[in-house]
């Protein structure tokens, strides 16, 4: 018997690209999310999602987990085309552009009900809002943007990301109390967010609150460690909490286990050799 292959489409890609901050706030990285969905609605797991960069030779793969959604996070800022495939399914495919400034286009379906049959439509939105025309044959009556729920959900990954977002940015114009409430907020959704926790934790050390912020890195490194980088700058920073608190042994020990992850992001690697050779001090404010 001879099977046809059925149509497999993604849906949910963020509508805007959030900008995960490396450790020194540097912003040149964001995060592709998404749902993988067949053209009935149903969530597709354990497919395959892809994204390739052709001029760099930059390529990630992940599967989607249960409920179809799929993550890659620390994009560098670049075009890459996204393929999904799963066993008995056509692939898929679509350009997808991480940028800092540019939002990504996304096509949305439209569901409207007519005077005569009921007519499907495909847009392009681009950013939270977009405005768009479309012809129907019949005398339009209801409108329904996105009828399947396809691509204008808020899923819980989405949810995290930008409340994290949302607390950086407070953070950086320190308005440290706002920013704690933001991450409190995506720990409610994900209490295993391992930048959620780094993100408290660098906050606590920047007020000098040395014991929370020294348990914040903790649950970071006990949690899903995504992005990877939070387990080599939470040993290094608890590290610097135990130099200045005058506990070099264990500060020794934090960098050394910052050197065996071999993650060097935004130069871990040089900056845990730099305190094992000499131990860190804080800088003192001036007035």
């Amino acid at each position: 018997m001879i099977y046809g292959l059925r149509s497999l489409a993604v849906f949910a890609l963020s509508l805007s690209i959030f900008v995960l901050g490396t450790p020194a706030q540097v912003g040149n990285s964001g995060s592709i999310e998404g749902v993988v969905k067949d053209s009935s609605g149903g969530a597709i797991a354990h497919a395959t999602v892809e994204i390739t960069n052709v001029v760099s030779g930059y390529t990630r793969t992940t599967t989607t987990a249960g409920d179809g959604t799929f993550r890659f996070t620390n994009v560098p800022f670049n075009p890459y085309h996204l393929t999904a495939t799963a066993n008995n399914f056509a692939s898929y495919s679509q350009d997808v552009d991480v940028r800092s400034s540019v939002p990504t286009a996304m096509p949305v379906s439209l569901k409207i009900e007519t005077e005569g049959n009921p007519e499907e439509k495909k847009i392009e939105v681009m950013g939270t809002s977009s405005e768009f025309t479309v012809d129907t044959f019949g005398k339009p009556k209801t409108l329904t943007i996105d009828p399947t729920g396809a691509v204008l959900r808020f899923t819980p990954s989405i949810r995290v990301a930008v409340a994290i977002r949302r607390g950086e940015q407070f953070a950086e114009v320190s308005e440290f109390g706002d920013a704690i409430k933001e991450y409190q907020k995506a720990l409610e959704v994900n209490r295993q967010s391992s930048l959620a926790h780094y993100r408290v934790g660098e906050v606590f050390l920047l007020q000098n609150n040395y014991q929370s912020a020294a348990n914040e890195f903790r649950e970071s490194l006990n949690g899903d460690l995504d992005p990877r980088w939070t387990e080599v700058w939470a040993h290094i920073n608890l590290g610097k909490i135990f130099d200045v608190t005058g506990q070099r042994e264990r500060a020794v020990n934090e960098y050394n286990h910052a050197i065996r992850t071999k993650d060097n992001t935004q130069g871990a690697q040089e900056e845990a050799a730099k305190y094992l050779k000499t131990p860190y001090e804080r800088k003192r404010s001036t007035v």
